[in-house]
């Protein structure tokens, strides 16, 4: 995900030529009089200024996963959270959106190994987990970070600054299955909305989990669709189609042309649903490049990792 849209350093494209004298004081030394060793100072210069920039302007990589559990059991020599973060780690990732994580209370965690701090929001002790949502970091940007808010134990905030003075706000949900109450899934995007409208229009927004919702392949009926969704609408695909509709959001996965769109394949009949989504507004989309479905990506779970 571009949290921004990059512009080529100052002086041009990126390319000089002679007749085109950059700022001397990036090395902090005199340009060369002699051709041969112009273009060697030439070349160190625009690697020096192109590495400033860029330095300044990291894409941001970001994803989210159903971790199914991350409580440990005897039967695992390594804590689940170790196994997460070094995957995270692998695939480059820098701030995932986790859930169905089933740890109880608000509290947070260091993976020292891999680099990612975990932070998550679920039920207390004394209930029966079967939620719980979070979020792992890497440990290079928990100085940028504000502190994350838990809704409750199917939503989950936190806020980072980007490039130009924005912020993006990035929401993580795990909402109610099929088989919930009404009552249950209408509690869920009541909080869900509070928390969107929440968000000033003048911040990027960015809504990732599992919704399990199969929002089908309408894109004409629903704009918020792009021409790649797959399978059929369901109840829980209307919901949340009506709330993207509502605050002008695109599924940033229906407008990316992928041989494996699917992000939990059914255990019986084998059939594939696209039940995780990352969601943004309209006026956002084109910083989300590369939005796929990372089939390698293994931590002993039934959901593949959709990254962007």
């Amino acid at each position: 995900m571009r949290g921004f849209k990059p512009h080529p350093p100052r002086g041009g494209t990126g390319k000089h030529t002679l007749g085109v004298q950059p700022n001397t004081a990036d090395l902090g030394v005199r340009a060369p009089t002699e051709p041969s060793l112009y273009l060697l100072w030439l070349k160190a210069v625009q690697t020096s200024r192109n590495k400033k920039y860029y330095a300044k302007r990291h894409p941001l990589q970001i994803c989210c996963w159903n971790v199914r559990t991350l409580i440990d059991n005897d039967n695992r020599i390594e804590r689940k959270t170790a196994i997460l973060a070094s995957v995270l780690l692998r695939y480059n990732v820098d701030i995932a959106a986790i859930y169905e994580t089933r740890l109880a209370g608000e509290d947070q965690l260091i993976e020292p190994t891999a680099g990612y701090t975990i932070f998550w929001s679920g039920k207390s002790e004394e209930e029966k987990r079967e939620s719980g949502v979070g979020f792992a970091v890497k440990n290079s940007l928990i100085g940028m970070i504000e502190q994350t808010v838990g809704v409750n134990d199917r939503i989950m905030k936190l806020r980072i600054p980007l490039s130009a003075g924005r912020f993006l706000t990035l929401v993580s949900v795990y909402a109610p299955t099929l088989v919930s109450s009404e009552e249950k899934i209408a509690s869920f995007y009541h909080a869900l909305r509070s928390v969107v409208s929440s968000v000033p229009n003048s911040e990027m927004l960015v809504v990732l989990g599992d919704l399990n919702a199969r929002a089908g392949s309408d894109a004409v009926t629903w704009p918020s669709l792009g021409p790649h969704g797959v399978g059929k609408l369901n109840s829980n695909g209307l919901l949340l189609l009506q709330l993207c509709n509502e605050h002008n959001l695109v599924i940033t996965n229906t407008f990316s042309n992928q041989k494996n769109k699917a992000t939990w394949i059914h255990p019986q009949s084998k059939n594939g649903h696209m039940l995780d989504h990352i969601i943004c507004r309209r006026a956002d989309l084109r910083s989300f490049c590369k939005v796929r479905v990372m089939r390698g990506a293994n931590c002993d779970i039934d959901h593949y990792m959709l990254r962007s």
